[in-house]
């Protein structure tokens, strides 16, 4: 069917996840916000937000936790993505989302030079600071943007 979803994580899958696995019994938790499932069908899965500070980094740890802000109670860990799979909803699903997806989304000859240098390695830091990850640096179409003092060139 060519669908596309995007998700706002903030409510569903942190703040008021307590919430919603109290409002279900635990054999039907995997369906509070079933990414997993979505990304298995062949649905594109795109992450965002409008929390502040806005950062994508807080969904990406979001849909790998599935942790209840609450709680710290961790629901339905079967729906979690992996890492992987939650930068790639963040970065290059986002620009298929936004017809985009041959020009961003992905670093590639002919494509924007729009990059960020990280502050640590959301593939290997541990798994409660990916939401704290922080963009040192940032180019967009191949310029500086925005840059922290003093970071590592």
């Amino acid at each position: 069917m060519g669908l596309v979803l995007t998700t706002h994580t903030n409510n569903n899958l942190y703040k008021g996840l307590h919430v919603e696995a109290q409002r279900l019994p635990p054999e039907r938790h995997r369906e509070i916000v079933p990414l997993r499932s979505l990304l298995d069908a062949g649905i594109k899965v795109s992450l965002g937000t409008d929390n502040v500070p806005i950062s994508l980094f807080l969904p990406i740890w979001q849909t790998i936790a599935r942790t209840s802000f609450q709680t710290g109670e961790r629901v339905a860990p079967e729906e979690a993505l992996t890492r992987a799979q939650a930068l790639r909803c963040a970065t290059a699903n986002g620009a298929y989302l936004t017809f985009d997806e041959d020009k961003k989304g992905t670093l590639q000859p002919g494509r924007f030079a729009d990059l960020a240098v990280l502050s640590a390695d959301p593939l290997t830091v541990e798994e409660p600071k990916i939401a704290g990850i922080v963009s040192q640096m940032t180019m967009v179409g191949g310029k500086i943007v925005y840059e922290t003092p003093n970071w590592s060139r």
